[in-house]
């Protein structure tokens, strides 16, 4: 190898190491790499300095508050990469993410020199150093190379277990032997992406330095790295197990099957293809098509499948392959997940160059360049992509405000990150509201805080673009409009993307100025939003029409109607315009202390809400100009048993197809609310039918003296309710 090239390869790598050297202590990021997962790795930690790993049973914990019963156990991926970074925050006191990123990016450069000792004795120096250089000057390996979740560490374990095992083919040592066998199982404790290509890669290396993996003396090293695979799942299936029990587990492994492989999960996925065409090309540049269609073509054109083999990289290339049609979804949505095709990009092309470099004045020519070109390729996109992160004074900050004006246990955010929110701000993330329409939007924000029981909401709203500039944030804004280019190479098409997220913002800024949402914090890329249920009660009052009687059937009506309401219909067989009352999801805790009464819980398939129930109530909002005691009257499209409260007030009606309660006013606005299937108020005969409201009729009543009225006809003014069975 001459002195020029191996400067140039020498050269390139200790670009990309000092760049991300440069870049080691930025604060948690927000749209490179791996930060959602980065984010998940910060939160475990923390349970694990304060529970221990017995506790945790040696999964992550993404959650936030103390460990309980109810705390989400992340069960998807092996948990070797959080284990050590969780030994090294829980022994060593670290916390900071800069310093974690340093201890990847030693895995990242000890996986690069296993590469290139593990290559050179599988082939040349030159092809060694040659993949070494494409590998780590790769668009996808610099951008996951500091990253703390499994990447850097699977590659190390990976590449030491091909190690030990060529050298163990070579010197039959037992430190080979047990290099190969703890790095199979490290690996496949790590993560699954190297789950295909791992034991092919075992095949084709016993294959290719000692002949047939089948032969008798050849398959104590097959079956060597064959058992620490099988122990790397069975570990990891055994603390799962541990963790959750073992329903649980299998429920899990059905649904990483449907989340990962198909649309169950994901509607907006159709098809990998498109994407993957797309993102191939720029994290592996346009020369990687090249190097398949050069190895296609000599596998195809080999006179058996042996020599097919054994003389091409297209093993690497099927084994690839094989892993993204198992997990399509995955494959699709997440750019991680083209790393699978990394040790054929770079092998391959090195074996391509190799031929190259020792052809023609022009082929030679050809292949320096392709060396120059790969790098700057891959260099013009990770240097030129604007960086996004939380800063440091910005969380603490919010912290602050939080800690003195928010008291539930999540936030609504526009990150589409709950990894960010919980590891920041030590809440759950709530997807912001976003309707198009936001002639509901006070309906939405109402019925989040019926359902969580709280009076105000809190929402983090990220300003700045790039901060969602990610695939995983990407992926559902763009997919199910089938903007390939934004899900496939938004680096190559950054307006696009830009636009495809500003678009989105405004629908979210949209929404919150709908309820009259007031900024309290603006920060660097990112304003926190107070919404309170007071004000959004009166926009629903002044959206509401003042009248003396209202016609459910009418159009109008849906004004004054609030939750557990269902869109006017015709009553057969009559035709008679009617609504009728369904239900909403309320919490059923009462309100002991400030924040969210019913707390909200991390699950595999995102945040849910404890102690809800679905209350058959139909709430309502008229206005009204008399000042004096009413009398309601309902109509009901059939015999209907009903309660009617408003504030302390409460009225239970006989069966019957019109009641009249009566009903002592102080002002001109308020809530009422109706409601169906209640057990509790109805007879058994009633339970299960809905009311179904025609008219509702509100006139003054007579004046009388207050010895007349009595002390249970002036209530309190407040929110009512009428429980009904039709």
């Amino acid at each position: 190898m001459s002195r020029s090239l191996r400067g140039l390869l020498l050269g390139s790598m200790a670009i990309a190491f000092v760049y991300l050297l440069m870049h080691a202590r930025e604060p948690l990021r927000l749209n490179l790499g791996d930060p959602w997962s980065d984010a998940n790795v910060l939160s475990s930690i923390n349970y694990v300095k304060s529970d221990g790993f017995l506790a945790t049973s040696f999964v992550d914990i993404l959650d936030v508050g103390p460990l309980t019963a109810d705390s989400y156990r992340y069960i998807h991926y092996p948990p070797l990469a959080e284990i050590i970074y969780g030994s090294l925050g829980r022994y060593l006191g670290i916390s900071d993410i800069g310093t974690f990123r340093l201890f990847a990016l030693m895995f990242s450069a000890l996986a690069m020199w296993l590469l290139f000792s593990y290559a050179r004795r599988l082939y040349t120096d030159r092809i060694a150093l040659i993949a070494t250089a494409l590998f780590s000057t790769s668009l996808i390996w610099m951008m996951y190379a500091d990253s703390i979740h499994q990447a850097p560490v699977m590659q190390c374990m990976a590449f030491l277990s091909l190690w030990g095992l060529v050298r163990a083919i070579e010197t039959k040592q037992r430190r080979h032997y047990a290099a190969a066998m703890f790095g199979a199982f490290a690996c496949f404790f790590t993560s699954y992406d190297y789950y295909v290509f791992l034991p092919a890669a075992v095949i084709a290396t016993v294959a290719l330095k000692a002949g047939s993996p089948l032969a008798r003396g050849n398959r104590h090293f097959v079956l060597l790295c064959a058992l620490g695979c099988v122990l790397g799942i069975v570990v990891k299936c055994a603390t799962v197990i541990g963790a959750v029990g073992w329903h649980e587990f299998l429920a899990d492994l059905h649904l990483q099957f449907l989340e990962r492989a198909t649309s169950t999960h994901d509607r907006k996925f159709t098809s990998m293809i498109p994407t993957m065409l797309r993102r191939l090309t720029m994290v592996f540049t346009p020369f990687a098509w090249i190097t398949v269609g050069v190895h296609v073509v000599k596998a195809l054109r080999a006179p058996n499948l042996r020599a097919a083999f054994k003389d091409t990289a297209v093993w690497m290339l099927l084994a690839a392959l094989v892993f993204l049609y198992l997990f399509a979804q995955l494959a699709a949505s997440q750019m991680l997940a083209s790393q699978v095709l990394l040790p054929f990009y770079a092998i391959g092309s090195a074996l391509v160059l190799d031929k190259l470099l020792d052809g023609t004045l022009l082929l030679r020519r050809f292949a320096i360049g392709w060396l120059v070109a790969a790098p700057l390729w891959s260099f013009g996109i990770m240097f030129t992509h604007p960086r996004s992160v939380l800063a440091r004074d910005d969380v603490a900050k919010t912290n602050a405000y939080l800690a003195a004006n928010d008291h539930n246990d999540f936030l609504l955010s526009n990150l589409m990150s709950d990894g960010h929110i919980q590891a920041a701000f030590e809440r759950h993330s709530w997807g912001a509201p976003d309707a198009k329409d936001t002639s509901t939007t006070a309906l939405d924000f109402l019925a989040i805080l019926e359902r969580t029981g709280t009076d105000q909401l809190h929402e983090v709203v990220f300003t700045d673009p790039d901060s969602r500039f990610i695939d995983k944030a990407l992926w559902p804004l763009a997919a199910s409009r089938g903007l390939w280019s934004v899900t496939g190479w938004p680096h190559l098409f950054r307006r696009k993307a830009a636009s495809v997220i500003a678009e989105y913002d405004r629908r979210v800024l949209a929404n919150l100025d709908a309820v009259h949402a007031t900024k309290v914090l603006e920060l660097g890329n990112y304003a926190v939003y107070r919404i309170d249920r007071a004000s959004i009660l009166a926009l629903l009052a002044e959206r509401a029409p003042k009248v003396t009687r209202l016609e459910f059937g009418a159009l109008v009506s849906e004004r004054s109607e609030l939750l557990g309401w269902t869109p006017p219909l015709l009553l057969a067989p009559e035709d008679v315009p009617v609504s009728s009352i369904e239900s909403f999801e309320r919490c059923s805790l009462p309100r002991t202390t400030p924040g969210n009464a019913c707390k909200t819980v991390l699950t595999k398939l995102g945040v849910e809400v404890k102690h809800t129930e679905m209350s058959p109530t139909g709430q309502l909002m008229l206005r009204i100009d008399q000042v004096c005691d009413l009398k309601l009257t309902f109509r009901f499209a059939s015999t209907t048993y009903a309660r009617v409260t408003i504030g302390g007030f409460a009225a239970i009606m006989a069966p019957g197809r019109q009641r009249r309660p009566s009903w002592c006013r102080r002002r001109t606005s308020d809530a009422v609310g109706t409601s169906s299937r209640s057990r509790t108020c109805c007879p058994r005969d009633f339970a299960d039918r809905a009311a179904v409201l025609a008219t509702l009729d509100v006139a003054p009543m007579p004046a009388v003296t207050a010895r007349e009225r009595g002390p249970r006809e002036r209530p309190p003014l407040g929110w009512g309710v009428v429980n009904g069975r039709s």
